[in-house]
């Protein structure tokens, strides 16, 4: 569901709406936005270095993690990841 058809449905907006109050609209975008895709290095079978030079060769862009040192966040991706 989109942003407009939240917004459309009267009635789940009110409803939100009386949670949220002014910050249902930011609320909402937040909700229907796609989370950023990441990616978890399994040490055991591939270093972290070996995998990053993998991914950028095949055009990947990456970015760290800062909380998780063996996690990649997707910013980029030639393919579609599920």
């Amino acid at each position: 569901m989109d942003l407009e058809n939240l917004k459309a449905n009267s009635e789940l907006y009110r409803f939100l709406s009386s949670f949220y109050g002014d910050d249902l609209d930011n609320f909402l975008e937040c909700v229907v936005k796609r989370p950023k895709s990441a990616v978890r290095v399994n040490t055991l079978k591939i270093s972290k270095d070996v995998l990053i030079k993998r991914l950028l060769d095949q055009g990947f862009m990456l970015k760290p993690v800062l909380f998780y040192e063996d996690a990649l966040i997707v910013e980029h991706s030639p393919i579609e990841l599920g």
